[in-house]
């Protein structure tokens, strides 16, 4: 496809996600192309994807940054909105992204769009605006390679969009706590290798300061039990984290640090070789 003057390309990373992918690409039809990026699924993710003539691709999932920056980097437009598989374009930004290119130039190469966290059917307004670098000329950024969701790496002034996405969290709390799990694992790997080594004292003040800033500070004690569980659920993951790191530390990890760290130099070797990254990438990976 020509990179045609703007017109918008959405890039969506997806895994076992037919339940609720028609959701997320309906709410797309607009865009002059969609892309999906397919982790390995065993259910018909792909096959959903196709019936919108969606851009169909398959790398084993690795890593979330390295997954991101892949499914970036199949865009063929001039602008990329990036989503997940569980997020929701509202009516209302496509509208206001449609008028947006419609009206010429847009001032920004990148723009940051809030985004609406959609817990057990309840909007948690406590969480918004939640603001997402999501919506960018392609090529204007990408994501350090770290081993979980990294920030973008920006290097230009962001715009701000007024209107959300929409984003369908966690299916129930086991699905929270399941995914949980795993993240954690991710992030403590990441802090470990950046030198964090958390003790006890520090344990115990993450996991009550996390609680009483989500429950109190942020207002979760307003909406009701989905903002109890939240609260919980996010002090809980604080700590997991830093207790993963101190596990490693303290050599009782049951993962193989340095087969892991193999991998994750494999994964960076891989993504880094991808002919279609932006050179913004291999600009980031020196100075990590």
């Amino acid at each position: 496809m020509d990179r045609a003057e703007n017109t918008v390309s959405v890039c969506i990373m997806a895994q076992n996600a037919e339940k609720y992918l028609r959701r997320c690409l309906d709410s797309c039809v607009w865009a002059n192309e969609i892309v999906l990026v397919d982790g390995g699924s065993t259910d018909s993710t792909a096959d959903v994807a196709r019936e919108y003539d969606a851009q169909v691709y398959t790398r084993p999932f690795d890593y979330f940054a390295h997954q991101r920056n892949y499914t970036l980097a199949r865009a063929n437009c001039t602008w990329t909105l990036s989503l997940d598989s569980d997020e929701q374009v509202s009516p209302e930004l496509a509208e206001e992204i449609q008028q947006l290119l419609a009206a010429g130039s847009p001032p920004y190469n990148i723009y940051r769009v809030p985004r609406k966290l959609i817990d057990h059917g309840c909007w948690l307004r406590s969480e918004y605006p939640d603001y997402q670098v999501c919506f960018f000329r392609t090529g204007h950024t990408v994501r350090a390679l770290g081993r979980m969701h990294n920030p973008a790496v920006l290097n230009e002034p962001c715009g701000k969009l007024s209107n959300a996405i929409l984003h369908y969290s966690f299916d129930d709390l086991a699905d929270h706590i399941d995914r949980m799990n795993r993240y954690t694992t991710l992030s403590a790997l990441d802090k470990y290798e950046r030198g964090r080594r958390p003790g006890l004292a520090y344990l115990l003040a993450r996991f009550h300061l996390t609680f009483w800033q989500e429950y109190l500070l942020r207002g979760r004690i307003r909406e009701g039990v989905p903002g109890l569980m939240y609260s919980v659920v996010r002090a809980t993951e604080v700590f997991a984290k830093y207790a993963k790191v101190w596990e490693l530390a303290d050599g009782t990890s049951s993962v193989d640090i340095e087969a892991e760290r193999a991998r994750k130099q494999e994964a960076d070797r891989d993504i880094l070789a991808d002919e279609r990254q932006p050179d913004l990438i291999r600009d980031v990976s020196q100075t990590e």
